[in-house]
């Protein structure tokens, strides 16, 4: 084998071993990635779910809120309904 045969193989070589190193950087860069997408996509998931329960918590209380309002607003309804007839019952 010449010289300049000799170079040009040891050049390959070189070249190579580069182009595996990078692939496997590459390789190790997509896990890295793949990861972290996996990571907020389950992050988002969790998020999500949080929001629905808080939105359910406001709800229920709306709920009870406008339950309580309507026992009060029945008694005091009752309550003057029972003075008025006994308004009536004096005159």
């Amino acid at each position: 084998m010449s010289k300049i045969q000799e170079e040009a193989q040891k050049r390959l070589d070189e070249l190579q071993a580069r182009a595996k190193d990078l692939q496997d950087k590459i390789q190790e860069a997509a896990k890295d990635v793949q990861e972290r997408i996996e990571d907020s996509v389950q992050d988002a998931k969790e998020r999500r779910e949080a929001a629905g329960e808080f939105s359910k918590k406001i709800w229920l209380a709306g709920l009870g809120a406008y339950g309580r309002a309507y026992d009060e607003a029945a008694a005091a309804v009752e309550k003057t309904t029972a003075r008025a007839a006994e308004n009536q019952n004096r005159m």
